[in-house]
């Protein structure tokens, strides 16, 4: 709901993320995420576990149901034996992910999410929808940022004010170190 008075033109939604963030990362003594909470070492080991890349793949990958590993690899583009391996250890390790192994011949393992896993899985799949809803913008604003022009010739309104406003705050060069030259006012 969007405040009307002039004094507050901060939509609600906004001010409560404003001060979930300031409770999570604030610089006061005690945040949940600063090094003054015992717990931030925890805190900061599963967000950096879930913020990786094969991570995130896996647990959306997961979200459907079981599978052996040659099938979730298969689904997962790019990612290696090892790095699979290694990624399925992990979020084991952290509770997220369970193995079944059944004795077969020839063996047969199976991954499947586990209901702590399954509840992070929402969260992960609304950034990936996030993402997709967004990336043209993205693009527009690396592009601005690069010195490159946009990649997609049929750019919206909203990618446009994008990078107006990306070309505002980053006018003159980029970090590849060529000039840009600076948006007209």
């Amino acid at each position: 709901m969007l405040s009307t008075t002039v004094d507050d033109p901060v939509d609600d939604s906004t001010d409560d993320t404003r001060r979930a963030a300031a409770e999570l990362f604030g610089g006061r003594p005690g945040g949940v995420c600063t090094t003054a909470n015992p717990e931030s070492r925890v805190i900061r080991e599963v967000l950096s576990r879930v913020g990786d890349k094969w991570s995130l793949l896996v647990i959306g990958a997961l979200h459907d149901g079981a599978l052996r590993f040659t099938e979730l690899q298969r689904r997962i583009d790019g990612i290696s034996h090892r790095m699979l391996t290694q990624t399925l250890r992990s979020l084991e390790r952290d509770g997220l992910v369970s193995r079944t192994a059944y004795a077969e011949i020839p063996p047969r393992v199976e991954y499947s999410a586990t209901p702590l896993g399954t509840s992070l899985s929402e969260p992960v799949l609304e950034l990936v929808r996030w993402a997709a809803a967004h990336h043209d913008e993205i693009d527009a604003a690396r592009a601005v940022y690069d010195g490159d022009e946009p990649t997609t010739a049929d750019t919206d309104s909203a990618t446009d004010e994008t990078m107006h406003r990306a070309g505002t705050h980053r006018a003159g060069t980029n970090r590849a170190g060529t000039n840009r030259a600076a948006p007209n006012a």
